[in-house]
């Protein structure tokens, strides 16, 4: 993905995490952190991505806060998404404590705070298509973008980004 597409700023935004309480951009301020966008295709290459970030950096180190778009859900269907999501939640939690103790790095001590996975029904960052391909976000402390990683690869853009 191109950093041109993106604003310079990153745009504060609140949504609810998939546990029921309300998280903000602007809770992580003073912190580099991550913001990756998938839907129900690009999945796969979110999970593959926030794993090869958390083989490096631990949750204490760089937040990433995942955000499904879920602008394509009919209303109606909003209870049985929301369930399916918390289902895909907990097998976050499951991944994340492993590729964590698969790295040498400490164990989740809250889940509920270290993987954020939101729900976004009506786009409040503004990138589209992210749900055939997942995007993830680089933004410092200040709400600056500082670049973006995409599909396959992520992770290992990200990382890159983080590195330069």
């Amino acid at each position: 993905m191109s950093t041109q597409q993106l604003p310079a700023q990153a745009p504060d935004f609140t949504l609810d995490h998939v546990l029921g309480h309300s998280v903000s951009l602007g809770d992580f301020r003073g912190r580099t952190v991550v913001v990756a966008f998938g839907g129900r295709e690009s999945a796969p290459q979110l999970k593959q991505g926030i794993q090869a970030i958390r083989s490096s950096k631990g949750p204490d180190e760089l937040p990433v806060i995942g955000v499904s778009d879920l602008q394509a859900a009919p209303r109606a269907a909003r209870i049985v998404v929301k369930s399916q999501l918390k289902k895909a939640y907990q097998e976050a939690v499951q991944d994340e404590t492993a590729t964590l103790a698969a790295a040498g790095k400490p164990p989740l001590s809250d889940p509920s705070r270290e993987v954020i996975m939101l729900m976004d029904w009506s786009g409040a960052f503004g990138l589209s298509g992210v749900d055939q391909e997942a995007v993830g976000v680089v933004v410092d402390g200040e709400g600056k973008i500082l670049g973006a990683g995409s599909g396959a690869q992520l992770g290992e853009q990200v990382l890159a980004i983080l590195s330069a």
